[in-house]
């Protein structure tokens, strides 16, 4: 039972602990069958050969809970080698995602104003836009969530609290918003949630609402490009309300 339990305690031990633990049960055994014979010949023999074998299997059992149980290279272990992988594809998807943040923060430089059109326009990005259905929200996948939530992390600072409305009385408007809520929430990003009214059928899908066209403030830069590099497909509209910048939702595209 002594046996069973410290390998069972090991969990993997390698076959040579199995076998040495199993020959020194054997020899436990053979001890007990010959205590009289030991004790014939000395009353020491016996607690001594005893004493020994259980040293013996204490130190077995140690060598191997210590020493084999643990991996001696963690660069060559499975679990190493797995994490070095994952490691080199997030530092892969972090540069690609650099790169296109670089491109739209390029694309979104102010302007010399252009008669009768906004001049700020968000950048088209590359990626997952192109299979979304256009005539749906930008879906939400795990994928665009983390990305979503790892720009917000990184731009907490620049941002602020960050109001998102929705188009009053639309429940799929108010869905997708808490969808997003929920986003703000886990990259520790203030919101401030309400409703307004929308501006006209063209005024559908996620939009960011800016003050100043021309001159466009940091913050609001910055959640029109994170809302970019993600492919949440945002149009650019004009903030009718007070505030700098707000994110709103309008209803489905039709």
């Amino acid at each position: 039972m002594l046996e069973w339990g410290s390998l069972s305690f090991i969990d993997h031990a390698p076959v040579s602990v199995w076998i040495a633990s199993s020959v020194i049960a054997a020899l436990v055994l053979i001890v007990l069958e010959r205590k009289d014979w030991l004790d014939f010949k000395s009353r020491r023999y016996y607690p001594v050969s005893l004493a020994a074998l259980l040293v013996i299997w204490v130190g077995i059992t140690a060598y191997a809970y210590f020493f084999d149980n643990l991996p001696r290279n963690p660069g060559s272990s499975a679990v190493a080698s797995a994490l070095q992988s994952q490691l080199e594809a997030t530092q892969k998807e972090r540069d690609a995602a650099r790169q296109e943040r670089n491109a739209a923060l390029r694309a979104l430089q102010p302007q010399a104003a252009q008669p009768g059109a906004p001049v700020l326009a968000p950048p088209t990005p590359s990626g997952p836009v192109t299979a979304d259905d256009p005539n749906e929200y930008p879906p939400l996948t795990r994928e665009r969530q983390r990305a979503l939530v790892n720009e917000l992390v990184q731009s907490k600072d620049i941002l602020g609290t960050v109001p998102i409305y929705r188009a009053a009385a639309h429940n799929e408007a108010y869905n997708y918003r808490t969808g997003l809520l929920q986003l703000f929430d886990r990259a520790g990003v203030p919101v401030e949630a309400g409703d307004a009214p929308s501006g006209g059928p063209d005024q559908t899908g996620v939009m960011v609402a800016i003050a100043d066209l021309n001159n466009p403030s940091p913050a609001a830069k910055k959640i029109l490009e994170i809302f970019t590099v993600t492919g949440m497909r945002p149009k650019v509209i004009q903030n009718k309300r007070t505030g700098d910048y707000y994110v709103f939702i309008g209803p489905r595209p039709l």
